[in-house]
């Protein structure tokens, strides 16, 4: 009879420790996954902010280039050194898949 009980303690003990490792594995995780949620949401709020940043600079950019796109004419181009062609040769590509470019005149 004391053998039986010893047994069953010595069940119930290896059963109470595996349960125990079990817990604080499962809590170990629950604080690694919020520790890796909270660092992503503050990823995300900087990439929101260099989102924000870049948007306002391409802004920026536009309204500067309208504005200068307005000045620039022929007789701009003409005082720059520019001269006109009247032999007029474009290039082109035959197909967006292929690397060759064609002379079309």
């Amino acid at each position: 009879m004391r053998s039986r009980s010893l047994a069953i303690n010595t069940i119930e003990r290896k059963v109470f420790w595996i349960l125990i490792i079990f817990v604080v594995g499962l809590v170990s995780l629950y604080f690694y996954l919020v520790g890796a949620s909270v660092v992503n949401a503050l990823i995300l709020e900087e990439i929101e902010q260099d989102i924000a940043r870049i948007n306002s600079r391409i802004g920026s950019l536009e309204s500067s280039y309208i504005a200068r796109s307005t000045t620039i004419n022929e007789e701009y181009a003409l005082s720059l050194g520019f001269k006109r062609t009247h032999n007029k040769t474009f290039v082109t590509r035959t197909s967006a898949l292929t690397r060759s470019l064609t002379l079309n005149q």
